[in-house]
């Protein structure tokens, strides 16, 4: 081969820059607030997760899941946790439209609401 004769290159081809999430700081300041819809999803949301993060609440789910319904001393002696407490969660929880009373002289009767928040339909389903 001679010194000006030049082997034969391959087609060089731009090189390729990985694409990178943007950085914190590369965000628009817009995109990073949250709609007024948005928060009040958030809300809801962190709200539910509060109802059902006590490990009494889920006790009570549980077994009214299994038992379909049972009054304030029914569940207060299965769960071994105070009739004053179990009246407390289980108010909390009718509030908050999971759980339905129902009077029966002299006792009120709790059972699993028919149309619970979508968050503890799931949670229903793994209890």
């Amino acid at each position: 081969m001679k010194n000006n004769e030049q082997l034969p290159t391959q087609r060089q081809t731009p090189k390729e820059t990985p694409t990178q999430t943007p950085t914190l700081k590369q965000i628009p300041t817009s995109t990073l607030t949250p709609t007024p819809t948005q928060i009040q999803t958030l809300q809801t949301l962190s709200r539910e997760l509060k109802i059902v993060a006590d490990e009494n609440r889920l006790g009570i789910l549980k077994f009214l899941k299994k038992r379909k319904s049972a009054s304030v001393g029914e569940i207060s002696d299965s769960l071994k946790i105070s009739f004053k407490a179990t009246s407390k969660h289980l108010l909390l929880l009718v509030k908050r439209g999971i759980l339905v009373r129902h009077p029966d002289n002299p006792f009120v009767i709790y059972s699993l609401s028919a149309n619970p928040p979508e968050l503890i339909k799931k949670i229903f389903l793994s209890l």
